[in-house]
């Protein structure tokens, strides 16, 4: 091997061995080989770490390449940073979610109930107003929304037995917002039962709401109009609600709608402006309070 010293004399030097080297020939460069770096000659060369001041090895390898080490990780560090990302976007979704109020127009057995949902604060109607047949398709619909409130354009009870009306009704007339049909008591009912069938409808789902915690409120749509829109006057009813619910520049709003959807939006957005302090209340019977011309809701 060419580390071994030769039985003859000293190895002579790279450039002498070359058969063409002549006399007076240049030395060449030496050889990778022929440094201390040859992996067959590392053995003929003292090693480094001998050289090494003592303890110089006991510190990581980072800081001998002026690296500041990474901080060691806590077991289950990782998964309980997961967790409370996820913990962020679900609360972020709940509250998206449950920033929702509804609207439901009640009508007859024929009819049925006709459900919206709004978002006030971005002034958007969340989901297409619904056409459901019963109280508990009303309750179930709604659940997975949590709405904070729900607007009811139905009465919430009858008048008192021996009265054609309700002492909110009066009031509510007294106040020259706009006409209205008084509730009948329970013997009025009984006497024209096909006509009040939807007093009858609203009254099962105030039980509904009542026996689910819904917060609900009973408001009265065509009044709401009116504070915002201004009065009907002679205009036929479907055009001047139609008017005054694009007056109010919401988004979402899927049109054509008929009267008794415009009516649940309204009443939707009835409950958002009570659940703001909003409304002038007439015992149970809640309207809008007067906006300045030109402002909206919300």
């Amino acid at each position: 091997m060419r580390h071994r010293p030769r039985a003859d004399g000293p190895t002579p030097p790279a450039h002498a061995r070359r058969a063409d080297a002549g006399a007076g020939a240049r030395p060449r460069r030496a050889h990778l080989r022929d440094r201390a770096h040859d992996q067959r000659r590392r053995r003929d060369h003292s090693s480094r770490r001998a050289e090494r001041a003592a303890g110089a090895d006991a510190r990581p390898p980072r800081l001998r390449a002026g690296k500041r080490p990474a901080r060691p990780r806590r077991p289950g560090s990782r998964a309980a940073g997961r967790r409370a990302v996820e913990a962020g976007v679900f609360r972020a979704l709940k509250a998206s979610v449950s920033a929702a109020w509804a609207g439901v127009d009640v009508g007859a057995w024929r009819k049925g109930f006709h459900v919206a949902l709004v978002d006030g604060r971005s002034r958007s109607v969340l989901a297409p107003p619904v056409r459901l047949s019963s109280a508990a398709e009303v309750v179930k619909f709604l659940t997975p929304w949590h709405p904070r409130a729900v607007g009811v354009d139905s009465p919430r009870a009858l008048a008192p037995d021996g009265l054609r009306s309700r002492p909110c009704e009066r009031a509510f007339v007294a106040a020259g917002i706009c006409a209205l049909r008084f509730t009948p008591d329970r013997r009025g009912l009984a006497a024209n039962p096909g006509y009040y069938a939807w007093v009858v409808n609203g009254l099962e789902l105030w039980r509904a709401f009542d026996a689910a915690g819904v917060t609900a409120l009973e408001c009265f749509p065509t009044a709401s109009w009116t504070r915002w829109y201004g009065p009907r006057r002679q205009q036929p009813r479907g055009r001047w609600s139609q008017r005054a619910l694009r007056s109010l520049r919401l988004t979402g709003v899927k049109t054509p709608l008929d009267q008794d959807e415009r009516d649940a939006i309204g009443a939707a957005l009835t409950a958002y402006e009570w659940s703001h302090g909003r409304c002038e209340v007439f015992g149970d019977i809640v309207v809008p309070a007067a906006l300045a011309r030109g402002k909206r809701p919300g």
